[in-house]
């Protein structure tokens, strides 16, 4: 079985297992699994992400993490309620799906001094119940947009690069336990240009030092007057070791006059560095 097919058990014997006996439980976490399967496009547009099911081998490629994992719950969670709820909207419209439902549309039936009564759902109660539904849906899918956006910034790497011009690398053998720590200005393309006189043109460093306390901070080019926006590749550092890694990423994109960086927390000290490197083709 596929992690689609683990994940599936998983939704449906923690938010439904309604199920009677094991047939019935591994019909309904198939069903489960189709949604999954059908919609693993939505979870890589809301993540930017690219899983796809490898269907030779039956697997997911890369495989799911914690997070994806809770994300693709929720997803399937909203689609369910707003499935639910259009069900209810359709059967208040007096709209059924088969005949054999409609002639069961009746409360009260009467033969001399007996009578059996039904009860049945008023238009208005089936209306009351499917907007019960939709905002618990409208409730997950804000939930969703709040997950995203903590995963697309904690997801994010230390160092992050923006735009269709990007540096490229030498390559470098990070697993070498000769590796230094800190790398090289060489090692961006940089060596000629660590500061705004001189150099290649083309290409622009910036080293600012960052005030404690701050959630994001806007880097000017200063004197380096670009002619479009250029490739960024941005690096935040602390001096003190002790000092937790903090995620970032860019803020909309970079213009002609600078770039925004956004932490994904306030930065607990004032040791850190951000280290900005712009190219052009």
């Amino acid at each position: 079985m596929n992690q689609l097919g683990h994940l599936a058990y998983n939704i449906w014997d923690n938010e439904f297992g309604t199920h009677s006996n094991e047939l019935e439980r591994e019909r309904e976490a198939m069903f489960v699994s189709g949604y999954l399967e059908a919609n693993i496009g939505s979870l890589n547009i809301l993540i930017n992400s690219d899983f796809v099911l490898d269907k030779n081998e039956d697997e997911m490629v890369p495989k799911l993490k914690y997070e994806e994992k809770v994300i693709f719950s929720k997803l399937y969670l909203k689609d369910n309620l707003k499935k639910q709820a259009r069900a209810v909207l359709k059967d208040a419209a007096g709209t059924f799906s088969n005949d054999s439902d409609s002639n069961m549309n009746w409360t009260e039936l009467r033969e001399g001094d007996s009578s059996i009564k039904r009860s049945v759902a008023s238009p208005a109660t089936k209306n009351a119940s499917a907007r019960i539904i939709k905002d618990e849906a409208a409730q997950l899918a804000d939930e969703i947009k709040d997950m995203v956006h903590a995963y697309n910034m904690y997801g994010a790497l230390p160092l992050q690069v923006a735009g269709k011009d990007a540096l490229v690398f030498d390559s470098y053998d990070f697993k070498n336990k000769d590796c230094p720590k800190t790398m090289p200005a060489e090692y961006f393309g940089v060596n000629a240009a660590m500061n705004s006189s001189g150099g290649n043109s083309n290409v622009h460093a910036i080293h600012q030092k960052l005030d404690a306390g701050i959630n994001e901070v806007y880097i000017p080019w200063g004197n380096f007057n670009p002619s479009k926006a250029p490739a960024v590749v941005g690096n935040l550092r602390s001096s003190d070791s002790s000092d937790p890694i903090i995620p970032f990423q860019v803020s909309g994109k970079p213009t002609t006059q600078g770039v925004t960086f956004i932490f994904a927390s306030n930065l607990p000290s004032d040791n850190y560095i951000m280290d900005v490197f712009a190219s052009l083709e």
